[in-house]
């Protein structure tokens, strides 16, 4: 556990202050030098040696309570200095409104009450993000309270009905939230009917219509639109998505939080629905703007250029992948990104190549992936696709065995029982197939049964990436 916090740590780190010398000057100002090397281990995504224990062969609870130790000073660097330049708006809003209500509070406790004010307005004008909304209704009833202790009544009839308006919007966001909420659980959850999901769809579209997009708060706007992209897949709207996908941007420029995040955050979307309704001329587009956004080579380009790989793979367009993923693992720069994400790439790449049929890019990746170390499960379903699009029944079968041993063993991948019995299950499909002596007949099986991998084996494997 103490492990994955650190991981995700690292992250946090990451996007605060980037992974160059920015980063380093502070945990060098902060750390210890064995805990800024363990710290910087874990960011290049490596396997690390904690502190001395290679020296000194500290017990295991001795371990775990310096990592203890290492979690509370990574506490103070998240909290305590300015994210730089690069941080998104989100993460520094976030930052800036908890720490001027957290002032806010401590002053109006000491009786501070003109500092305590000027603090919860400044939070307020920063409350720009959907989930940080309830802080604006605490902001609000204590610039309230300290009004109604102070002789003139006009700041507290303004605040009174600020309150009042902001509660009505504070309705409507969660409302909001709560039904997608149920949507996404309702993905999750496998016994789950369609209907069930269609139902819930119903619900939100009758949430979504009574908003104007034009005249609502640009809050709720940006809070609506993953909703009205979801929504409109379900039901087969178009024109719900096209809506609020248009009146995004404008919510998030008056709203102080138009940067490249959001910007790719809408072409993303703008991508989803294009591919669920078939708009393939409006898809290639847009992933033109996303790739031209995010500066080539870079490593927020590589993370960008892997979830498209894998929004494609799912929407199958295979010959659009095998272009980004060609030029991705073919830059120059792939060698210097973390091995974690050069993990990640090829995995995708490896389907992508056997999908597609790129005989470049599929040398490439099998060239590539004993040297990275990539995942046996996953090189394994990429083996059966290769050898099942080359038609050739007694290689799949093989390839199959070999993937059942892997998966048996336990090896590699932690929790693939489902991924296991799906194999299985294929395995024994081909091999009835096999035994087929009508040569007609087990062409036409073998066709069926390459589409069904694509349909049921893909999908789960996928979800594994």
């Amino acid at each position: 556990m103490i492990d994955q916090k650190l991981r995700e740590y690292a992250d946090v780190l990451t996007s605060l202050y980037g992974n160059g010398l920015y980063l380093q000057h502070f945990l060098a100002v902060t750390l210890t030098y064995e805990e800024q090397r363990y710290m910087m281990q874990v960011i290049a995504g490596q396997r690390p040696q904690f502190l001395d224990d290679r020296d000194v062969r500290m017990r295991e609870d001795s371990a775990r309570k310096a990592k203890s130790r290492l979690l509370e000073k990574l506490d103070g660097l998240v909290l305590a200095f300015q994210p730089s330049s690069t941080a998104r708006k989100s993460i520094d809003s976030t930052r800036k409104v908890f720490s001027l209500v957290a002032a806010a509070g401590i002053a109006y406790r000491s009786q501070a009450h003109q500092l305590a004010k000027h603090k919860l307005q400044l939070a307020i004008r920063n409350i720009v993000l959907p989930d940080l909304y309830d802080v604006k209704l605490y902001a609000l009833r204590l610039l309230r309270t300290i009004a109604a202790s102070e002789p003139n009544t006009l700041d507290f009839k303004r605040y009174s009905k600020e309150l009042a308006d902001a509660q009505k919007t504070h309705d409507m966001l969660n409302a909001i939230d709560t039904v997608l909420r149920k949507l996404i659980l309702s993905n999750v959850k496998k016994n789950l009917r369609q209907q069930h999901k269609v139902r819930i769809a119903n619900e939100a579209a009758n949430i979504l219509s009574r908003i104007n997009v034009k005249e609502t708060e640009p809050i709720v706007v940006t809070a609506g639109l993953s909703l009205a992209v979801t929504t409109s897949q379900i039901l087969h709207d178009y024109e719900l998505a096209t809506t609020w996908l248009a009146a995004y941007p404008d919510a998030c420029k008056e709203l102080g939080i138009w940067d490249d995040s959001h910007h790719s955050s809408w072409i993303l979307q703008n991508i989803i629905i294009h591919q669920f309704f078939g708009k393939r001329t409006r898809v290639a587009a847009a992933t033109k703007k996303l790739l031209q956004l995010s500066r080539v080579g870079t490593s927020n380009w590589f993370l960008v250029t892997h979830q498209l790989m894998g929004r494609l793979l799912y929407s199958a367009d295979y010959k659009l992948a095998a272009q980004i993923a060609t030029d991705v693992v073919t830059h120059e720069r792939f060698r210097k990104q973390r091995a974690d994400i050069q993990r990640v790439i090829l995995q995708s790449a490896g389907y992508v190549a056997a999908l597609s049929g790129n005989q470049l890019l599929l040398k490439t990746v099998l060239r590539r992936r004993k040297q990275r170390g990539l995942s046996i499960v996953h090189s394994g379903v990429v083996d059966i696709i290769r050898a099942l699009q080359q038609d050739d029944v007694l290689n799949s079968l093989q390839a199959f065995e070999r993937l059942i041993i892997v998966l048996k063993s336990g090896a590699d991948d932690a929790g693939a029982e489902p991924l296991k019995k799906l194999v299985l299950k294929m395995h024994r499909q081909l091999t009835a197939i096999e035994r087929r002596t009508d040569v007609r007949t087990q062409k036409r099986l073998f066709a069926e049964f390459r589409e069904e991998i694509q349909r049921t084996l893909l999908p789960e494997a996928l979800k594994r990436l």
